[in-house]
């Protein structure tokens, strides 16, 4: 069994350490907390919100912003339009790799380097 190995620090490793995680805390914190009041703003109705600002009351929170977000058909259609274009584009993507997997399993193909070097290229550079 081996022995743990604990790093020690100097006194200014430490202090930038301190001072790194306080700041990764400021960080952490400034996305939480506006993340946590939209949410707790959504259950609100909007009236009582905007005349006593956020409250934690639960008889002053609602589900009608959901409601009325749910009964957009706009929103219904644009659910169904991401789910079809995702399915589809990932269905056709799949089967072209498919396509172009097979030639290239085979060591008597003829141009096998050159289209593993543009496959690679197109790997390690996105297209956006």
């Amino acid at each position: 069994m081996e022995t743990s190995r604990k790093i020690k620090y100097s006194g200014i490793d430490r202090l930038i350490l301190g001072i790194a995680y306080a700041l990764l805390g400021l960080f952490v914190l400034s996305i939480v907390i506006p993340l946590i009041y939209v949410v707790l703003a959504s259950f609100m109705d909007p009236t009582v919100l905007n005349n006593q600002g956020l409250s934690f009351r639960i008889k002053d929170w609602t589900l009608d912003a959901y409601r009325r977000v749910l009964e957009n058909e706009m929103i219904w259609r644009g659910f169904f339009n991401s789910f079809f274009y995702s399915l589809a584009f990932t269905a056709i993507s799949v089967f072209i790799t498919l396509l172009a997997a097979y030639p290239m399993s085979k060591k008597e193909f003829v141009g096998r380097n050159f289209f593993n070097v543009i496959f690679l290229i197109t790997m390690f550079f996105g297209g956006g």
